[in-house]
């Protein structure tokens, strides 16, 4: 099979899929909700034909990275792609709009099709520019996430329908994302009318009105409210204590609400503790405030971790592309092995993973299948803020899905039913953490002959496992190998070592593995034990080409060899 690559977009629908299928499930399930029965025997709205072609010449759709069918005469409206259609007394309507990362580019201000009612319209991670003259109130999920969006949030006064609403209205928007962008100014008043379940709007440049942000979220659930990493200043009124947001009933678990990275004075000891209960990690939040922050550049790269957590950490590399890849090596609750990964998105001081991969496979063969889906899951989100040259903060969230056994890490098999509610906890916390390891090369005082081999590796017949290679400026090599059991448990295992490189050979006589550690705030490094798993060979014979040889003190892994290929690269200094 074709390697898991983090970079390639042809894999987005295969992840896609899976992350629907278990991550994403609870909200499928709310959106669902909230489509009214009572629209089958209402007139369905017509396909807004002109509407989606003037959409398509507006974004440079020629040159989107897949235009399937749009504006083909012997196609459809409803098989081009990303175009989601349901019927209505069976008469098709235009439900669904997702062409997120597809290369879209050009202002959308002005354009009609924003007005019509749609259950999905996602178009993050595109280079979208200009301002947004109306917010699609009758989108049930708006998604412009990852764009170049400017000037100030559109007010939702004055926004008359230009379609003819079906009865009863259909749901008005629930969920609401237009983070990382360049949104600046103040909430509109007129959003204390909104009734949102999620509300996205972090990373951009807005500075005032904070209490109509949490005004806009509804009281029918609890909600969730991202706000960081913008400029909001001084005092945060009491009246937002009434804002109905989500929480755990775990201690120092947090909630759905972010403030981090705001000039924010905040004083009160009934909102401090109103804040406690629902920010993201906890308490703590404080840490995150009024901070001053240095900007990415390539000596990030390298393995990072909390010294009150040693065991644990992270190999972070900044791409030659310009995204960060991550592969963090942790443990769950129970003390098994765990370990996720995925390229995440670039900020000027900062990276972030809404969505990180944990697996499923076998030592040997690779990634497990069920129904021609390889067993991925959406397990956790990480942001990692630059403090200083080798201190990071970091905030993330692993979601425990121990309490789903009917799952064991793989997706039902082939017409299974999906058991719900699958329970599933959050664990969420914050830390500073400082770097371990930084990448020769990363600068035009730390070079070494070897730094081209730095980077991520995979065998094409071992799919969904691999090797993070980390060259140092002292001529030793820092080596990660991600795998799996080989008991058929399914059960990911991490090894890790160091050697002094030999030529372009890295021969590691004692591969450790650590186990016993346990997730969450009962992590104790007295439980940590190393074992010798055995040895290991890499040469690196050319520039994307390498062989490695294993001979395990465990029987059951045995020995082999397997060829190598490169899978990522990190950026590196550019020096004379």
């Amino acid at each position: 099979m074709p390697p898991i690559r983090p970079t390639d977009p042809s894999n987005r629908l295969t992840r896609t899929k899976l992350s629907a299928l278990i991550a994403f499930l609870p909200i499928a399930l709310v959106i669902a909700s909230m489509i009214p029965s009572s629209w089958a025997i209402s007139p369905a709205p017509p396909l807004p034909k002109d509407e989606l072609v003037a959409f398509y010449n507006a974004t440079a759709g020629d040159n989107w990275i897949n235009n399937s069918g749009w504006l083909a005469p012997d196609t459809a409206i409803c098989e081009w792609y990303g175009i989601t259609c349901d019927s209505i007394n069976g008469e098709a309507f235009l439900s669904g709009i997702d062409l997120p990362a597809n290369g879209l580019k050009g202002a959308i201000d002005g354009l009609d099709l924003l007005a019509y009612p749609l259950q999905r319209l996602d178009l993050s991670g595109n280079a979208l520019s200009g301002g947004l003259d109306r917010l699609p109130i009758g989108v049930t999920v708006l998604d412009l996430s990852r764009n170049q969006l400017t000037g100030p949030l559109p007010s939702i006064y004055g926004q008359e329908p230009i379609y003819e609403i079906p009865d009863p209205t259909p749901p008005a928007l629930n969920v609401l994302d237009l983070s990382n962008n360049e949104f600046s100014g103040s909430i509109p008043d007129d959003w204390r009318e909104l009734e949102l379940r999620i509300l996205d709007i972090s990373n951009n440049q807005l500075s005032g009105n904070i209490e109509y942000a949490f005004a806009a979220i509804g009281d029918q659930q609890a909600g969730e409210l991202y706000l960081q990493d913008n400029q909001f200043r001084g005092t945060v009124p009491l009246e937002i204590i009434e804002t109905r947001l989500w929480e755990t009933d775990q201690p120092f678990s947090g909630g759905g609400l972010n403030l981090c990275w705001n000039a924010l004075d905040i004083s009160s000891p009934e909102l401090i503790d109103y804040i406690d209960r629902h920010h993201v990690a906890g308490p703590g939040w404080q840490d995150c405030l009024n901070r001053e922050r240095l900007a990415i550049d390539p000596t990030i790269s390298g393995s990072w971790f909390s010294p009150q957590r040693s065991g644990e950490g992270f190999s972070l590399m900044l791409l030659d592309s310009g995204q960060p890849l991550i592969y963090s090596f942790s443990y769950t609750p129970e003390g098994e092995q765990l370990w996720y990964f995925e390229v995440g998105r670039s900020g000027e001081q900062f990276f972030d993973w809404p969505n990180l991969l944990e697996t499923r496979g076998d030592f040997g063969t690779g990634l497990r299948f069920a129904d021609d889906t390889p067993a991925l899951r959406n397990i956790a989100r990480l942001r990692i803020d630059r403090l200083g040259p080798g201190t990071i903060h970091v905030e993330r969230s692993v979601i425990d899905y121990s309490g789903c056994p009917q799952f064991d890490g793989l997706p039902p098999e082939d017409g299974e039913p999906v058991p719900l509610p699958c329970p599933v906890s959050p664990i969420s916390d914050r830390s500073a953490q400082i770097q371990l390891s930084r990448l020769a090369g990363t600068s035009c005082d730390n070079q070494h002959e070897n730094q081209w081999i730095s980077g991520a590796w995979f065998s094409p017949e071992r799919a969904g496992e691999g090797f993070v290679v980390e060259v140092l400026d002292d001529g030793r090599g820092v080596v990660y190998w991600f795998t799996y059991a080989a008991d058929e448990s399914g059960q990911q295992v991490w090894l890790t070592a160091d050697a002094q490189f030999n030529d372009n050979t890295l021969q590691i006589d004692s591969l450790l593995q650590p186990t016993g550690a346990r997730a969450g705030r009962d992590f104790d490094n007295s439980e940590l034990a190393l074992e010798d798993w055995g040895g290991l060979t890499l040469s690196f014979s050319e520039e994307d080409q390498s062989t490695a040889r294993f001979e395990s003190q465990d029987t059951d892994f045995g020995s082999g060899e397997f060829t190598l290929e490169r899978l990522a690269r990190p950026m590196l200094a550019e020096c004379d």
